[in-house]
């Protein structure tokens, strides 16, 4: 998508990105808060908080912090959502009691030949003349596609009227803890495998502990998988189950499927449990 000098005013700044994914992947991740959270931001800069939901006239609001700027927020208003198409949200920095700049963005997508443009115009509505530039980059969104069809034997989509599956993880979890949640390995292997899935979100509290997600998952957790009549909980069980669906999680030959299903069950016990266990010395010695 091409804009001409004529179509950028004074008070805009516009961005493209092109992504070597189809529009419905890369407009997941806006609408993931869960994916949303990993790649928001600018370079050097982490998420630490993030509450998002595209639905128009609902309020966001995401912290990230960094070494050299500290703790910073930011929030504003979902005004539109078009569906794979465009989205329309206001933003303003925490920080600017003393010179508040209301920014409209507007982020639109567009499909060619399987990659996605994506164009954001930046709008800055409290009158401050704001340099523009047309910029061609790449950031933290980038890192967080995983090419689809990168992978050979890999399905982008449901074939027929295959069953999409559907991820049940929590909607909310302290800051400490999301890192920790197991949902992360099961997104990381639908990712990789190329497998397109649907999200629920089940709050903490009463609604973990109701029948309907008992049903889903045995002890209240997270997370659990549906497909096709089937439900599936424990992540590394879930994780095999997506693998023996993609040539780009497990091989074919007998000894590359042992060997890969063994690798599973040592991340499982030996080293996240290693890994842990180093996270628990460094929090009590930052303590100290």
């Amino acid at each position: 998508m091409s804009a001409s000098a004529e179509t950028i005013r004074d008070d805009e700044l516009l961005i493209h990105r092109t992504f070597d994914a189809p529009v419905a992947l890369v407009f997941r991740l806006w609408e993931d808060r869960d994916h949303m959270i990993r790649w928001w931001g600018p370079e050097k800069f982490t998420c630490t908080a993030l509450d998002w939901e595209l639905t128009p006239g609902r309020r966001w609001h995401s912290t990230m912090a960094a070494k050299e700027w500290g703790v910073t927020g930011m929030g504003g208003v979902i005004r539109e959502v078009e569906r794979n198409k465009r989205i329309v949200f206001t933003f303003k920095w925490d920080r600017d009691g003393e010179n508040p700049v209301d920014t409209l963005i507007t982020v639109t997508f567009e499909e060619r030949d399987g990659r996605t443009i994506q164009s954001d115009p930046v709008r800055h509505r409290a009158g401050a003349r704001q340099p523009c530039w047309r910029l061609e980059l790449r950031n933290q969104q980038a890192t967080a596609l995983r090419r689809e069809h990168r992978h050979r034997g890999a399905r982008s989509r449901p074939e027929g009227n295959a069953a999409m599956i559907t991820l049940t993880t929590y909607k909310w979890v302290p800051d400490f803890a999301a890192p920790l949640m197991r949902a992360f390995r099961v997104r990381w292997a639908l990712e990789e495998a190329g497998m397109p899935y649907k999200v629920r979100h089940v709050a903490l509290g009463p609604e973990q502990k109701s029948a309907e997600h008992l049903a889903r998952q045995p002890f209240g957790q997270a997370p659990a998988i549906e497909e096709d009549g089937l439900v599936m909980h424990e992540s590394g069980a879930i994780a095999l189950y997506i693998a023996e669906k993609s040539e780009a999680l497990m091989p074919k030959d007998r000894i590359g499927r042992e060997r890969a299903t063994a690798w599973v069950f040592s991340a499982l016990n030996s080293i996240e449990t290693a890994v842990q266990e180093l996270g628990s010395y460094d929090r009590i010695l930052v303590t100290r």
